[in-house]
């Protein structure tokens, strides 16, 4: 009995500390919230990851060497069949050509036309509206736009633990251009307030860059640190061609690493990353499937189950009043924003389809991740740290 009362006290005087730092906190200096975020930044351009020797799956993070565009052979093979339509005989003059010549590249004409006609319609079909379909659709086969409607947003969110404010958080989309031709930059950020820097709160960053079409990863990029001065980066290289992908894994110790983990994995049809998915889910048919299963694709692949309750009206943070769609993601893996086991999610029911909240248990609690603001990136910017920082640094 004594024994229960000491824990419970021990409790009341840790809710009580708590609460006394949350009311006492204060935002991050403008400088020491830059420094923060350069230390999570791969680099102040937008790098490409390099493919791996034929020996040997050596990753590296390339700053000064011209990377290696993975879909240059399937760019090249697209150019080589454009090219050879553009050479069909409209564009050649007629007394060049024998009646024998004539008559086989008509022939070529026909098939080259046959085959096209039996080419599948990759068009993503909607889901039948005549109720909801209770199978688990893949993700490609529910989009409804791209992310083009989101191209330049920025979100700004305020994280709680246990209802406790500790840290600002950040996702934003940019459409840019890199040796991957035109794609999504996708970037995922938490950082601790002033108060929290000392705790075991940790700064947290993830930056994704996607196929405009596909909504595909060709390149992940994750960076962790704690307090203690513990750190650990993941890189993510996609190579949709030969269906892999390759994974570095590093862990540093003040500033000393002192491991690496490197592994090569097979891909599935379609597969996204644990930042991205975020947007993935605004763009799919909520209205008319009850579930949906999405593979995952990190240092392991695993499936997102994510289950459709439908709508409600609620008190949206930072809007008022409105309907909402409400998401109950299950995560097999603590990676990215997600935490393992069952989370509740909020997008906005109109067309922006907004994350306005996002709840998960963690540790002796529960995380939140409440929106607090939402800018647009100016055109022709790029998320570099002087843009995250000028950003944060408005919700301080």
């Amino acid at each position: 009995m004594k024994k229960n009362l000491i824990i419970i006290l021990g409790v009341m005087i840790c809710c009580i500390l708590l609460t006394g730092c949350a009311s006492s906190k204060r935002g991050i200096s403008r400088e020491q919230l830059k420094e923060e975020v350069s230390q999570t930044s791969p680099g102040e351009v937008y790098i490409s990851p390099e493919l791996p020797e034929e020996e040997g799956h050596s990753i590296k993070l390339l700053k000064r060497r011209r990377p290696l565009d993975i879909f240059a052979v399937l760019r090249e093979e697209k150019e080589v069949v454009e090219s050879e339509e553009i050479a069909f005989p409209d564009t050649i003059r007629e007394e060049e050509i024998t009646p024998d010549e004539r008559a086989v590249i008509q022939q070529e004409k026909e098939e080259l036309l046959i085959a096209k006609k039996d080419l599948p319609d990759e068009t993503a079909q909607p889901v039948p509206k005549n109720g909801k379909d209770k199978t688990q659709p893949s993700v490609d086969a529910c989009y409804i736009p791209a992310l083009e409607l989101w191209n330049g947003e920025c979100l700004v969110y305020q994280m709680s633990w246990n209802s406790i404010g500790v840290g600002k958080g950040m996702l934003a989309c940019s459409g840019i251009n890199n040796s991957f031709g035109d794609v999504y930059h996708i970037l995922g950020l938490s950082i601790p307030d002033k108060s929290f820097l000392g705790s075991k709160m940790s700064l947290y960053r993830m930056d994704a860059y996607l196929d405009k079409e596909t909504l595909q990863p060709y390149y992940y990029y994750q960076y962790g640190k704690s307090s203690d001065g513990k750190e650990d980066i993941l890189e993510i290289r996609f190579d949709w061609k030969n269906k892999k992908y390759f994974t570095q894994y590093k862990k540093y110790d003040k500033g000393k690493l002192y491991s690496t983990k490197e592994k090569t994995l097979s891909l599935p049809h379609t597969a996204h990353d644990s930042i991205s998915i975020f947007y993935v889910v605004r763009t799919l048919d909520l209205d008319n499937s009850s579930s949906f299963t999405i593979p995952i694709a990190m240092r392991d692949i695993w499936d997102l189950t994510i289950q459709t309750l439908g709508k409600k009206t609620v008190n949206i943070p930072c809007k008022g009043k409105g309907d909402v769609y409400v998401l109950q993601p299950q995560a097999k893996s603590d990676t990215g924003f997600f935490t393992k086991g069952a989370m509740d999610l909020w997008l906005t029911a109109d067309n922006k389809r907004l994350p306005v909240y996002l709840e998960g248990r963690v540790a002796l609690g529960k995380a939140r991740m409440s929106l607090i603001g939402e800018k647009k990136l100016s055109p022709g910017a790029t998320l570099n740290t002087e843009t995250i920082t000028n950003i944060l640094s408005e919700f301080n």
